[in-house]
């Protein structure tokens, strides 16, 4: 019974599992496919957007409408007061706002009013008004200014999220290639584990023929051991390195992911291809990162909401000026019908000027430029000097890491030579068997220290590509 239903567990488990056959093109795949890492990426960029546009919506036309009805019930002071009552107002039109620091506006009224002396008094015509700022925003100099800063900062946004996703696809192909190298350490443990297996039957052979001790019996076991250890700990790396990569890509959640099949010659040839470009770049070739542009952005937003701060503090200087049709009559169809043969208006002017008495805003004003400055000099200096440090130090790792590698190779041909010679002796009863297993321990550690070098450049290359993105190789297609 109890084989029966662990049986229907592994099965129903079956249904939700497949078998997923990774490689870079899969990877690009996903990532296309907008998992959650790259919906945040991309949510910041239209926060940017966001903000832009609400600034615009400020300058929508919009239709106004405004309706009022006063009922006044109280006793005059004297019987030549008179109270007019009740009164009713409708004004309705579309007011428009500009990037000039103006405003533009034309309404439709009626005002009728009523007193003990005079029933249904009617007022109606039309009201075009015209609201000027003067000082703080002349010609619109704060809002084309905002304009412009909240547009650059969008552009921006957008450039930075283009920089966020190749980031973020950067960081599964490190995940991908530490797949591949954990992979290879894999394969070539398993065939030297092989190996040593096969030495410690032979060993144990000759114990019962008396020709070897147990000590050494115990050594090549103790070999086997050892290797199965560290199969087991490359197996627990690799169970590591998918969690990580579910992590980014949730969707792979339930799936089981193998290794697709993969070419590391022709990897290798467009790694050494993309290192030979990188190396051949005295200075940091800018035509190949977006940062360049980020970093003009960066500076044209900065100065223009540096005009609209230095407003922050100024005084308002307000010109409002109507221009007002009239009608009259004691009905609305008579005032209209008098106002169309009215052809006079009234000119109504207004200034408004509001002087701050007191130096808080002098001084929250000053707080803000000093902190808008200290923003923009840290991240210009943290992209302009990215930069120049990605380029010229990651230049110099890649160098050493080629360099090691170079003599890690002359150390495995050395030590696979001095390894068979070593064997050649253990043959002959010439060295002991310690010997031998130092020497086929230290080809394997040779061996799996080359493939560290190798994803170490790797490693390192997609760091590079990180910021030169647009760098023209083979192995920055995706």
């Amino acid at each position: 019974m109890k084989s029966v239903v662990w049986l229907c567990i592994l099965c129903s488990t079956n249904l939700y599992a497949k078998s997923i056959n990774l490689d870079e093109a899969l990877l690009k795949k996903l990532v296309d496919q907008n998992p959650p890492g790259i919906q945040q990426i991309k949510s910041i960029s239209e926060l940017n957007s966001l903000n832009h546009k609400m600034i615009y919506d400020k300058l929508g036309l919009s239709f106004n409408a405004q309706g009022a009805y006063v009922n006044k019930d109280e006793q005059p002071l004297h019987a030549y007061d008179t109270i007019i009552t009740p009164v009713r107002n409708l004004k309705a039109g579309f007011i428009k706002p500009t990037e000039l620091g103006m405003q533009l506006s034309a309404h439709a009224y009626t005002e009728q009013i009523s007193s003990p002396f005079m029933k249904e008094q009617t007022t109606s015509g039309l009201l075009f008004g015209l609201s000027i700022d003067l000082y703080k925003d002349f010609l619109g100099s704060s809002t084309r200014a905002n304009l412009k800063s909240t547009k650059q900062l969008e552009e921006m946004a957008k450039i930075e999220s283009m920089i966020g996703i190749k980031t973020y696809t950067l960081n599964l192909r490190k995940i991908y290639w530490a797949l591949i190298s954990n992979n290879e350490k894999i394969i070539l443990s398993k065939m030297l584990l092989s190996n040593s297996e096969a030495q410690a039957q032979n060993a144990k052979k000759r114990f019962k023929d008396s020709v070897a001790d147990k000590g050494e019996v115990a050594k090549f076991e103790s070999q086997v051991a050892y290797r199965k250890a560290n199969i087991i700990y490359f197996e627990y790396l690799k169970e590591q390195y998918l969690k990580n990569l579910k992590e980014l890509l949730p969707e792979l959640s339930e799936d089981d992911i193998v290794l697709g099949n993969y070419n590391l010659d022709k990897s290798v040839t467009d790694v050494v291809s993309c290192t030979q470009l990188i190396a051949s770049k005295t200075n940091p070739p800018n035509e190949y990162t977006l940062l360049d542009e980020v970093i003009d952005l960066l500076n044209e937003s900065y100065e223009n909401q540096k005009i609209v701060t230095s407003k922050y503090s100024a005084i308002d200087v307000g010109l409002v000026s109507n221009i007002k049709t009239v009608g009259k009559s004691n009905s609305f169809s008579d005032s209209y019908e008098n106002h169309n043969n009215n052809k006079k208006a009234n000119l109504e002017m207004v200034l408004n000027v509001t002087i701050p008495l007191s130096n808080r805003k002098s001084e929250t004003r000053e707080t803000k430029e000093a902190l808008e400055k200290l923003q923009h000099s840290s991240r210009y200096d943290n992209l302009s000097g990215k930069i120049k440090t990605y380029h010229k130090q990651i230049n110099q790792q890649i160098t050493l890491l080629q360099m090691v590698f170079q003599n890690q190779k002359v150390n495995s041909e050395k030590l696979e030579i001095s390894l068979r010679t070593t064997k050649t002796k253990y043959n002959q009863a010439r060295i002991d068997v310690y010997n031998l297993i130092n020497d086929q321990d230290a080809y394997l550690q040779s061996q799996l220290a080359e493939i560290d070098t190798k994803l170490a450049v790797v490693t390192t290359l997609l760091d590079y590509l990180a910021v030169f993105t647009e760098l023209p190789c083979e192995f920055n297609r995706i």
